[in-house]
């Protein structure tokens, strides 16, 4: 019996094979292209939501939170503090400033350590700066781009010496008064508070940054 030898076909395969390969190597090579265009764009937009963020960490720690601190210590009681809140509210009006309405809480926030806090609830401790902000406003991002909304949340406060003089360590350190109680040179320890602060486009949720800061004043 003889063998067949019939090899028609063979090239087709080839062909067939070769084109297969052909479509696998353009596929892998659109999806890496498709990944990186993807992975620039998101970085892009992190990238705006955290410059933005840090715009709104030298808003808060160079104006609001010094000034916050302040009032809270000055302000003879609850009414007065409520009043000076409005006051500032509106004095930022330009960035729709909008400070926590739970005034009891945000006064013990900026004045007593975090365990006597006793005016505020679990959600207002939480470290999610979306839940109960403390403060809230929004920066404008260039041309017609949609806004920023800032919310800042002070989740720790350690009790320290505060100067009389009302500089804070942002700009000058920390002095000993003449009626602080403390003798000669010193040690002057500052309030600490740990502060939370997140910038999200209003119109796209998922573009955001967080940031973390450790403020002594």
């Amino acid at each position: 019996m003889g063998l067949l030898r019939n090899e028609r076909g063979v090239a087709l395969v080839t062909a067939l094979m070769l084109t297969l390969m052909s479509l696998v190597i353009i596929m892998v090579v659109l999806y890496l292209v498709t990944q990186g265009t993807r992975l620039s764009s998101a970085q892009k937009r992190y990238q705006n939501s955290l410059e933005a963020t840090y715009g709104g960490l030298d808003l808060t720690m160079r104006d609001l939170l010094p000034e916050l601190v302040r009032t809270a210590v000055d302000s003879a009681n609850l009414a007065s503090f409520q009043t000076d809140i409005t006051t500032i509210e509106t004095r930022l009006g330009a960035v729709n400033l909008k400070v926590s309405d739970e005034s009891d809480c945000l006064r013990q926030k900026l004045s007593l350590s975090t365990d006597q806090w006793t005016s505020c609830a679990d959600e207002r401790r939480t470290g999610n700066p979306k839940i109960f902000p403390d403060m809230s406003f929004v920066l404008k991002d260039t041309g017609d781009k949609p806004e920023f909304k800032v919310n800042a949340k002070i989740i720790d406060t350690r009790q320290g010496i505060t100067n009389t003089s009302n500089v804070n360590l942002f700009t000058g350190g920390v002095t000993a008064g003449s009626d602080s109680g403390i003798q000669g040179p010193g040690t002057v320890s500052p309030y600490l508070y740990t502060v939370e602060i997140e910038g999200e486009r209003e119109s796209n949720p998922n573009e955001k940054a967080a940031i973390s800061v450790l403020y002594a004043y």
